[in-house]
């Protein structure tokens, strides 16, 4: 049991580094009208859900999604379902690759684009945004993708490491 709060402890972590790292780390490479949306959280649960139990990326995926949805949009509900399903999504698509670092890379990167084209798609239906699809692609996809695969290539492997030391499995109290 100590063990999943520890683990649960190193992704409020990573949920909290989200908040601070746009305001620390400088992007001076992009322009003005770029946007970069860290998704460190998801390269967490992605790596969580390949190296425990699905129940348990599922149940932080929830509590993490919820998490997101209070403290960062204004709409409740969108990261609290969709960060689940992509845990679960994870979990299976794991089962039909190898479970290495390579693939929770492509993993991360195809998630993350999920997100991103599912919150984008959300957000203009009900009429959030007007950013054309063009735009979002140039000036918050292709940064945002950029940005959180470098921090994935950082991460995946010291997480896939810190995971399995922990060993967590489904019969554990």
């Amino acid at each position: 049991m100590m063990k999943r709060f520890f683990l649960l402890f190193v992704l409020f972590i990573g949920f909290v580094s989200e908040s601070i790292f746009v305001d620390l780390i400088p992007l001076s490479f992009l322009s003005e009208e770029k946007i970069v949306v860290p998704h460190f959280i998801v390269v967490f649960l992605i790596a969580i859900s390949a190296y425990t139990t699905q129940s348990i990326g599922i149940i932080y995926g929830f509590l993490f999604g919820f998490l997101y949805d209070v403290f960062y949009t204004e709409v409740v509900g969108i990261y609290t379902f969709t960060f689940p399903l992509l845990a679960y999504l994870t979990r299976k698509a794991l089962k039909a690759f190898h479970n290495n670092v390579f693939v929770l890379f492509l993993l991360s990167l195809i998630t993350i684009s999920l997100l991103e084209f599912y919150t984008y798609g959300l957000y203009l239906l009900i009429g959030m945004t007007s950013m054309d699809i063009n735009d979002f692609t140039n000036n918050r996809l292709l940064p945002t993708l950029a940005v959180n695969a470098t921090v994935a290539i950082l991460l995946i492997y010291p997480l896939k490491k810190f995971i399995l030391s922990l060993q967590i499995n489904e019969n554990e109290d």
